[in-house]
């Protein structure tokens, strides 16, 4: 070989590190392992339409422009955050994007990053967010209660209660009925002090975040059986318990401080409750609950949101589950909260681009199928509570609607749950089960 031979392989190779190199410069942003992923990537052949378009937060941007560039023309838009998920369905075929930050001093005008083309088919399935301003004023001027299904789906609901599933709810009575008038949660009286943790405070953590949990849930039911029977005896029970939860100390024990699983599962309790309870409230008793749910749910707003916490790192489970909660209590407190509006308007939009963040549009979940099962399933009810007070549909998600190949190859019948996580195993299958029959398609109803 001569030496321009064997000169040739080496000028290839220096000018491809010449392009490569060219293109990350191009790229403004600095890549951490737990960065907003850049999505859609090169070459993708995207299955969500539109497709959420994301790349890594810069801490010093007061927002972001992006570009989209098709057959059909050229659409910009100005963000707050690392996401946008464009406002109606894209054309079929190829769409090229970049993104430069708008107003700071780190990436001048002009800087935008590396152009990078996908693909946008048949086969994408479609998920828009309505106008949120819309949606809010609209819900603001809505009755109480939000939080249930209204109409026919309401009288579906009762009829299956009554009939197919008279057993499940006889059950349901079987399992309440205990609790009328029963002793109430008590606030716990300490904080765990977390500097050193041990097998006895892990457990005392859990407990509370255990009982807490099943607290909501009870509130939720008890509101859910006085829609199917009418029986007062159910919702004076719910009052009791909303109420006893609503006097303690939204910034002790179970505060965002002293337990940041416990503040979620109250704050859900008391704003279910005063959707649920709105007209049987005094004045002094709609101010209680509704300082309670101001004080919790703008810590959480504030750690997990403002704070741009999920957008740097949106793999952050405990932040992104987090979300859940804001997304499905603003709606049942619009129109008498005024804070609320600032946590749905600027939550829902990231939620919708990162939620789930380990699962992607094919419906995969990444961090273990306990979380798998529990992270995804579990969100049911928030889900249920933004469509009925909303009409905002996130089953509609390709990311959730996929979720059924999740069900069906990792957990048919008989399979042994997944080892990573602690999760209770029985929450396990009902919240499968509970998943697909909402999914209603697939492989979900067999």
């Amino acid at each position: 070989m001569t030496a321009s031979g064997r000169l040739r392989p080496a000028l290839a190779l220096f000018g491809a590190a010449i392009l490569c190199s060219a293109a990350q410069a191009a790229d403004w942003w600095q890549v951490q392992p737990t960065s907003m992923p850049v999505h859609p990537a090169a070459g993708d052949e995207v299955l969500q339409n539109p497709p959420v378009l994301s790349w890594p937060n810069l801490d010093s941007a007061r927002g972001y422009e992006v570009r989209l560039q098709s057959a059909s023309g050229e659409k910009r838009w100005l963000s707050p955050r690392n996401a946008v998920l464009p406002d109606a369905p894209l054309a079929l075929g190829r769409h090229r994007w970049s993104v430069r930050v708008a107003g700071a001093a780190a990436a001048p005008p002009g800087a935008w990053s590396e152009v990078r083309e996908f693909v946008v088919t048949a086969a994408a399935q479609p998920f828009v967010l309505p106008p949120l301003d819309t949606v809010w004023s609209r819900v603001s001027g809505l009755p109480h209660p939000r939080g249930q299904p209204a109409g026919a789906e309401r009288a579906e609901a009762v009829r299956q209660a009554l009939g197919p599933r008279k057993a499940e709810t006889a059950a349901l009575r079987a399992a309440l009925k205990p609790l009328l008038g029963a002793a109430a949660m008590r606030e716990p009286a300490t904080s765990v002090d977390r500097t050193a943790m041990d097998a006895d405070k892990m457990a005392q953590i859990g407990e509370v975040r255990n009982e807490l949990t099943l607290e909501a849930e009870r509130i939720l039911n008890l509101g859910w059986l006085w829609m199917v029977d009418g029986d007062e005896a159910w919702v004076d029970e719910a009052q009791r318990r909303v109420l006893n939860l609503a006097g303690w100390n939204p910034r002790g024990t179970t505060g965002l401080v002293g337990h940041d699983q416990a503040t979620r599962s109250v704050l859900l309790a008391l704003a279910v409750g005063y959707d649920l309870l709105h007209d049987r409230l005094t004045p002094p008793q709609r101010s209680l609950l509704l300082g309670a749910i101001r004080s919790r749910g703008d810590d959480l707003y504030q750690r997990v949101v403002a704070s741009k916490s999920m957008q740097r790192n949106p793999n952050d489970a405990w932040g992104g589950f987090s979300l859940n909660f804001l997304v499905a209590v603003a709606p049942l407190v619009a129109g008498d909260l005024p804070e609320a509006q600032a946590w749905w308007m600027e939550t829902l939009p990231l939620y919708a681009a990162i939620y789930p963040a380990w699962s992607g549009d094919d419906g995969g979940f990444g961090n273990g199928s306990h979380y798998g099962l529990l992270g995804v399933p579990e969100s049911l009810p928030f889900w249920s509570l933004l469509r009925w007070s909303t009409g905002i549909d996130f089953m509609a998600k390709p990311a959730v609607r996929n979720y059924e190949r999740v069900l069906a190859w990792f957990f048919p019948p008989g399979a042994p749950v997944g080892v990573l996580a602690t999760a209770p195993k029985r929450q396990c299958p009902p919240s499968a089960r509970a998943m697909a029959g909402r999914l209603r398609r697939g492989s979900a109803r067999r």
